[in-house]
């Protein structure tokens, strides 16, 4: 079977934060987003009622879920970039992934060999048929497959080495899959 776009996505920093960024619930932010409510309007009666100490402290939990709320999906990334980074001894990982007329085939090689750690090697195959596709995110910089709802991978909008991400988009809304844009 002839591919129709081929990518080598490496999952560096940038990726792996944009990866987090679409993996998020959304009700994460919405709960935060109540809390942050909740203790703006708890700061502002103990302001009127002249209790200024809880006042500092509520407007400090504020100062705080504010950065929570607009830094999650960030912080997120960088852990598990970290994480990634521990596993791989530094490298990051690439991933070679194929288009094909009836579904997108990932392939990952990597080989680690340390002075200090043991040898490890890491061959992963995956294919996901257009059926199974549940959503494409449309990132700043990446293409985040879901399928199943559980389980998501990265296709860098860059590193098409067959095909152009503008194609690779209209083949996707030809098979029917939903691609959204996802801004946060």
């Amino acid at each position: 079977m002839e591919s129709l776009f081929e990518n080598q996505t490496t999952l560096n920093k940038l990726v792996t934060i944009e990866l987090s960024k679409a993996s998020n619930k959304p009700y994460l932010r919405i709960i935060v987003l109540f809390a942050i409510f909740v203790y703006s309007y708890s700061s502002l009666r103990f302001y009127l009622f002249g209790d200024y100490i809880n006042f500092i402290v509520y407007c400090i939990g504020v100062f705080v879920l504010l950065l929570c709320f607009f830094n999650f999906w960030k912080i997120q990334g960088i852990k598990s970039y970290k994480k990634q980074s521990n596993l791989y001894g530094n490298k990051d990982p690439q991933f070679n992934i194929v288009v094909y007329e009836d579904y997108i085939e990932l392939n990952e090689k990597n080989s680690i060999d340390d002075e200090n750690s043991l040898s490890f090697k890491s061959e992963l195959e995956t294919k996901a048929y257009h059926e199974q596709i549940t959503v494409v995110y449309k990132m700043k910089n990446v293409f985040v497959i879901v399928y199943g709802n559980k389980i998501c991978f990265p296709i860098d909008r860059t590193k098409f080495t067959t095909g152009t991400p503008e194609a690779f988009e209209q083949f996707l809304l030809k098979k029917g899959i939903k691609v959204k844009r996802k801004i946060l």
